[in-house]
Order: C-alpha cells, then structure tokens, then sequence
C-alpha cells in the first residue's frame, strides 16, 4: 500500500512539475497518495499473483497476451475510478459525467497504447520477483500522465496546441 502511495504522489508531483514547477498542490498530492495506497497498493498486491496462478507463471507469448488482456480491463477501470476520485477530490464545479464524455475515451486510447507494450515485456521477459517493480516504475509515469489530464481539459487543450 506504501508503494502505490508514492507511485500515484510521485506520478502526481511529476505531473504539477509538469505543469507549473513554482505552483505544487500538496492537497492534491495527498488526495491522489489516498488513492495509491488504497487503490493501486491494495489491489496491485494480490493482481499478479492472482493472474499466474490463473494462467500459469512461465514466460510464454500465449499466457502473455491473456495476461495482458486482463489488465487491459483492469487498467480500464481504475483510469475510470482515477478520473472520477481525482475529479470529486479536486472540488471542481464541473459535473463528472461532462469530464467522462470530453476526456475518457482519449485517455483509454493512450492508456492501451501505453500500456500493451509494457505488460507483454513485463509478462514476457521480466522474472517474477522483479515484476512489481518494473511495473512500478512505469505507474509512475502512467499516473503522472493520469493526473495530469484528470485535472486539465484536454480536449480543450488539443484544440488551442493546434490553432
């Protein structure tokens, strides 16, 4: 649980360095460091376990590629229960729904793209005991990026980057 704490505040701190350098939110850093912990830490703990003993541990293509899937859903739906914690923890006057329906679709997309390679190398390559921590690492960016569009209008900000 300490891990995803510091992977969700890490990736949030990178994210409002990111943003503004001179300007850090430490309500937001902690609000996202609640998630980590109980979210990415508690459920992280028991996932890769719970898919080798589900498709086996050795490192074939086949059980990749379902291990993979799998995380696909479930990478889904905590980009979705991200979204919604950061944006109800954020105070913003903006209904969730709206949030949702501008930004959701664009972050599953990246979220896949991001994520597809790196779990079939984790699935395929990495050995067991070093999983969670190449994992680890990579959350770090992932919710950095999370965090960065669960409190920006990304939509919004396509439009004038390309005007």
């Amino acid at each position: 649980m300490t891990t995803g704490m510091l992977i969700t505040a890490g990736g949030d701190l990178l994210a409002q360095m990111y943003e503004s350098p001179s300007d850090l939110n430490f309500h937001r850093i902690r609000y996202l460091a609640l998630y980590g912990c109980f979210f990415v830490g508690g459920v992280g703990h028991f996932w890769y376990r719970g898919l080798d003993r589900l498709f086996g541990a050795e490192l074939t293509l086949g059980r990749a590629c379902k291990k993979t899937v799998c995380e696909l859903l479930q990478g889904a739906l905590d980009t979705v229960m991200f979204v919604g914690w950061a944006h109800g923890m954020s105070g913003s006057d903006k209904a969730l729904g709206e949030k949702y329906k501008q930004d959701l679709g664009g972050m599953l997309k990246v979220g896949a793209c991001f994520w597809v390679p790196v779990d079939l190398a984790n699935f395929m390559l990495v050995p067991e005991p070093l999983r969670v921590l190449y994992v680890s690492v990579m959350a770090t960016a992932w919710y950095g990026f999370l965090s960065y569009a669960s409190h920006n209008e990304l939509t919004q900000k396509a439009k004038e980057d390309s005007s």
